[in-house]
């Protein structure tokens, strides 16, 4: 009986562990909170805070809906469970037919993430379900000269190199040359946006005052010269 219910809990153990932690289904991927936690911290799938922001990043890339994290971003990859129940590790920043670089052998398309398998190595699948999603930015001008101000938020869309015909295809929502970026329109960073702000509303500013002293300079020389009399009769004397 022991050993039954041991056994219960450790299989218990590893299914949390691989499903409970490492894994998300989209809808809560796409309702993640991107700030950072109220201590300050990132949760443990994200990959970590910007630099000077108080908002984490986040990367997931999903399967039959089941989204598995990118935790490195240096290494860009994502372990996930293949049908076979064994966790494999694909290099996510090269899913082009011309350069695969992860080189993962395969022997059928269910050994991949991309679900493809091309001449016993895992390619890109243009037809698979395969989605990305990460956290997207999103601007908004109120004023080009008093204000602006910016939104951030997971999306899912097409991977980095999938083919594309628009932003809003990708979870980067940035189309270019026909083809995804991963670049997702990060911001400039607080103490710069409020550096450029500041500096937009000194010329501004210099501007009026300028202007202001320039209109009141005129003004000043346009009444002195309605003080000065002036005798009509003692011109022409003067002119002969």
């Amino acid at each position: 009986m022991f050993t039954k219910v041991y056994f219960i809990a450790c299989l218990l153990l590893i299914i949390y562990s691989v499903y409970g932690i490492d894994t998300l289904n989209k809808s809560d991927v796409l309702s993640i909170k991107v700030k950072k936690d109220k201590d300050g911290q990132c949760p443990p799938y994200s990959m970590g805070p910007y630099n000077d922001e108080d908002v984490c990043s986040f990367r997931f890339f999903c399967r039959d809906e089941v989204c598995y994290p990118v935790t490195n971003n240096s290494t860009n990859t994502v372990e996930f469970t293949n049908k076979s129940g064994q966790v494999e590790t694909y290099n996510i920043d090269h899913w082009t037919e011309s350069y695969e670089s992860s080189k993962k052998a395969c022997s059928n398309d269910s050994d991949c993430f991309s679900n493809k398998c091309k001449k016993g190595f895992c390619t890109l699948n243009e037809n698979s379900e395969l989605t990305q999603c990460m956290d997207s930015y999103s601007y908004q001008y109120k004023s080009s000269i008093f204000k602006f101000s910016y939104s951030v938020s997971m999306n899912c869309g097409k991977a980095a190199h999938v083919k594309c015909s628009s932003d809003d295809e990708c979870a980067s929502n940035n189309c270019v040359n026909g083809e995804c970026n991963n670049d997702n329109y990060k911001p400039v960073g607080k103490t710069r946006a409020f550096l450029y702000g500041g500096i937009i509303l000194a010329v501004f500013f210099l501007f009026v005052g300028l202007l202001i002293y320039l209109i009141c300079r005129c003004c000043r020389g346009s009444s002195r010269n309605r003080g000065v009399p002036y005798y009509p009769d003692e011109k022409k004397k003067n002119l002969v």
